[in-house]
């Protein structure tokens, strides 16, 4: 039984090490650096309210951990929206796994981090989406790529027919931590 595991472990991370490059770093941002510069243009909530960010900056090039997520408020304190991340399954997206923000900053960015149990797990090629659920939240400016759509509740998967929209950055990044190599 020992060897069993001891393959079954050393398979697992064979496996984990050819499916998904680990983050170097101690930490990576992925999203908008800057979240602070996307305070305008907010997105009437009332015709989109579901935003899957399929630009380059929006997508994860390592796998490990979500430990924090920062979004910039626009006049939005008191609503919720759900960050998310998805993966691309060919025909459709779908989406990963999900944190709710309750917004405590009126106007400017909100920093969330989440606890151990909380954490998603990201790997290379997932992309970062939100959701409004009561009104905008998530300010925008001028930029990049992104998926649209008007849901009534949160949705587990996005239609790829949905084309790319142009020129919106989106406030929001998540910082990702490296996984830790099993070991026995």
């Amino acid at each position: 039984i020992f060897q069993f595991l001891l393959f079954s472990c050393v398979l697992f991370d064979l496996f984990i090490s050819v499916s998904a490059q680990a983050c170097t770093a101690a930490t990576t941002i992925v999203g908008r650096t800057n979240v602070g510069a996307s305070n305008s243009n907010p997105i009437d909530s009332t015709t989109w309210n579901a935003f899957l960010l399929s630009d380059n900056d929006y997508q994860f090039y390592c796998c490990g951990f979500i430990s924090t997520w920062t979004i910039m408020t626009d006049n939005a304190l008191g609503r919720e929206v759900t960050v998310q991340v998805w993966k691309d399954d060919g025909a459709t997206w779908s989406q990963v796994d999900s944190n709710v923000i309750t917004v405590t900053v009126n106007d400017g960015a909100q920093t969330e981090t989440l606890n151990a149990g909380s954490r998603i797990r990201v790997f290379n090629g997932y992309q970062i989406g939100y959701y409004h659920h009561n009104g905008d939240v998530i300010g925008t400016s001028g930029g990049q790529q992104y998926k649209r759509a008007l849901w009534v509740g949160d949705q587990a998967t996005f239609d790829c027919d949905n084309a790319d929209q142009q020129n919106r950055d989106h406030g929001i990044n998540a910082i990702v931590v490296p996984s830790v190599a099993p070991t026995l």
